[in-house]
């Protein structure tokens, strides 16, 4: 996924932005938009179907993301999901702390801990 693909996806999904809003926080036609929020959606999909057979609802929000349980094709196993906004990604900080809860909350739950982009 390209860049402004992944703006989109952050935008919309993390920040709750509307088409309209979207497109203009980045200076592209809604047309354009709808196009790249379609691919995006798509290729985020497929990514995760390749992985997990099923993401069930919102599990819960917190200061570094939304989290979803799903099913784990490769491992056979219930999983825990999280979703950070790209720009944590680039904070070494937040990663700390992410990397910090993952090991602290995986063994407890049983749980492998996944970061998404």
């Amino acid at each position: 996924m390209d860049a402004r693909k992944a703006r989109i996806v952050e935008l919309r999904y993390f920040g709750g932005l509307s088409i309209e809003e979207t497109a203009e926080a980045l200076k592209i036609a809604p047309g354009t938009l709808m196009k790249d929020w379609t691919l995006a959606k798509h290729s985020c999909t497929k990514r995760l179907a390749n992985e997990f057979r099923t993401i069930i609802q919102l599990l819960g929000e917190g200061g570094l993301g939304q989290v979803y349980p799903a099913q784990d094709n490769k491992l056979g196993r219930k999983v825990a999901l999280k979703f950070l906004p790209s720009f944590y990604t680039k904070d070494k900080n937040r990663l700390r702390r992410f990397t910090q809860e993952a090991r602290s909350v995986t063994p407890s739950m049983n749980l492998p801990a996944m970061k998404c982009n």
